[in-house]
C-alpha cells in the first residue's frame, strides 16, 4: 500500500500569531528580550530591486509561530533592540540575504547569530545543506516546498502562505536546539558563532562598492591601465544599483563591462554595436563612455588584479591538500568545505615554494578553532 501524503497543515505543532501594528509588535518585542533563543526567518521579493523588499517575518519564540506583515508596521525599533540584544540568540538557516532584509529594513544586524547551516557543516552533517533537507535529516519530518516561488508582497497571503511562512520557524526552533546539544557534545559551542559572526563580517565587507572589482575572477588579463577603468566601472555600477535601487544587470552585466573595455567605444552609436539596448544607452551611455576615457583615469593609482588560474602543477598541489583536508574532517566529522576553504587552497598553492610542507602553509592561512585539527601534523 503506498503511503499516503502528509497534509502539510497537519506539520504544523504551534500556533500562528498575526502581527499588524507597532503597539502589538512592541509588546512581543519586550517579551523576546527575555527570551533564551528566537528562530527567526524572512520572506522577500528582489525581482526589479538592488535592495530586497522585505515581505513578511516570522519568530519562533518556543511557543508560537509570530508573523509580522512589514506593510503594515511602521516602528521597528523594538525589533531593532531583539536583534541588536547580547543575550538573545537569534537561529537563522543560511543567513546572508536576511541578513540583506534586516539591514535595509532595520539598518541593523543580528548579534549573537545562530546559522543552522554553519552548525551543519561543523558536525559534518553536510556543507550547504539546504533547510529542507537539514530538518530531513535531523527530526525526520519532510516539510513542503510548494511557496518558495510565491508573490510575497501580494495581500491577503493565501493560507498555504502563512503556513509555509510559520512552518520555517516552527521546526527551525527545535532544530536548533538539536543542533546546539550536538554541538555542545563534541565542545563545539563557540565555533558555531564564530562562523556566524565571520559571515556578518563578510556581508559589510560586500558592502564596500569596490568588492564587486575584488571578487571579479578575471581582472588578471588587463594591463594597468584597464584596471583602473574596470575599478571606477565597477564602482559606478554599484553605486548607480544602489541609487537607483534597480539590479546591477540592468546596468552592466560583468560580460559588458569587460567587453567595453577590451572595444574601447568612443561614441553612443558603438555602445548600440555592442548590444546594448537603446533605454540603457540613454540612461547610462556617457557616463560609461566617460569613464573610458584616458584622461578620467590617468591618476597613478596600483591596484591589483585577480589571480591567474592555476597552473597544472598548482591545481596538483591543492588536489594534494585537499585529500589531507578531507582525512582530517572525516576524522573529527566535520564538512571539509567549512575545515579549509577554496581560497585558503589556492594561497599555499600560488604563494610557497613547491617543495614546502603544504600543511604547515595551510596552517598559516587558518583562523580560529580550524588550527589545531593541523597543528598536530604540522611542524
Amino acid at each position: 500500500m503506498d503511503d499516503v501524503p502528509v497534509s502539510p497543515g497537519s506539520l504544523l505543532r504551534q500556533s500562528i500569531i498575526f502581527i499588524n501594528d507597532d503597539e502589538t509588535l512592541a509588546n512581543y518585542c519586550s517579551t523576546w528580550l527575555q527570551c533564551r533563543l528566537l528562530a527567526v526567518d524572512t520572506e522577500f521579493m528582489r525581482v526589479d530591486t538592488y535592495y530586497p523588499i522585505a515581505a513578511l517575518i516570522q519568530v519562533n519564540d518556543g511557543n508560537a509561530n509570530y508573523l509580522i506583515d512589514p506593510l503594515d508596521i511602521t516602528d521597528w525599533q523594538p525589533l531593532a533592540s531583539v536583534l541588536a540584544s547580547d543575550d538573545v540568540i537569534k537561529a537563522f538557516h543560511a543567513c546572508s540575504e536576511d541578513l540583506d532584509v534586516f539591514n535595509t529594513l532595520l539598518g541593523v544586524l543580528p548579534n549573537k547569530l545562530f546559522d543552522t547551516q554553519a552548525a551543519a557543516a561543523l558536525l559534518g552533517i553536510g556543507a550547504s545543506v539546504g533547510y529542507a533537507n537539514l530538518v530531513n535529516e535531523c527530526l525526520q519530518v519532510e516539510l513542503p516546498k510548494g511557496e518558495t516561488r510565491s508573490n510575497w508582497l501580494a495581500r491577503p497571503l493565501s493560507d498555504a502562505q502563512n503556513l509555509y511562512a510559520a512552518l520555517d520557524v516552527d521546526y527551525l526552533f527545535e532544530l536548533t536546539v538539536l543542533l546546539e546539544q550536538r554541538l555542545a557534545a563534541k565542545e563545539r559551542q563557540a565555533w558555531v558563532y564564530e562562523e556566524s559572526q565571520a559571515i556578518i563580517d563578510n556581508y559589510i565587507a560586500n558592502a564596500d562598492p569596490s568588492s564587486g572589482f575584488y571578487k571579479s575572477n578575471n581582472t588578471w588579463r588587463l594591463n594597468a591601465q584597464d584596471l583602473i577603468v574596470a575599478k571606477q566601472l565597477f564602482d559606478w555600477r554599484e553605486i548607480t544599483a544602489r541609487e537607483r535601487n534597480i539590479p546591477r544587470t540592468r546596468i552592466l552585466k560583468d560580460a559588458q563591462l569587460f567587453e567595453v573595455i577590451q572595444r574601447k567605444p568612443n561614441a553612443l552609436a558603438q555602445l548600440k554595436a555592442l548590444g546594448f539596448h537603446d533605454s540603457a544607452i540613454r540612461k547610462f551611455g556617457k557616463a560609461i563612455l566617460s569613464l573610458l576615457d584616458p584622461a578620467e583615469n590617468s591618476s597613478a593609482v596600483e591596484l591589483k588584479a585577480s589571480q591567474k588560474p592555476l597552473t597544472k602543477a598548482q591545481r596538483e598541489r591543492v588536489k594534494g591538500l585537499k585529500e589531507t583536508v578531507n582525512s582530517i574532517a572525516e576524522q573529527y566529522g566535520i564538512a571539509p568545505e567549512i575545515l579549509a576553504r577554496k581560497a585558503d587552497y589556492q594561497m599555499v598553492a600560488r604563494t610557497t615554494p613547491a617543495d614546502s610542507r603544504d600543511v604547515d602553509a595551510l596552517l598559516t592561512c587558518l583562523q580560529g578553532w580550524r588550527k589545531q585539527f593541523f597543528e598536530s601534523i604540522s611542524l
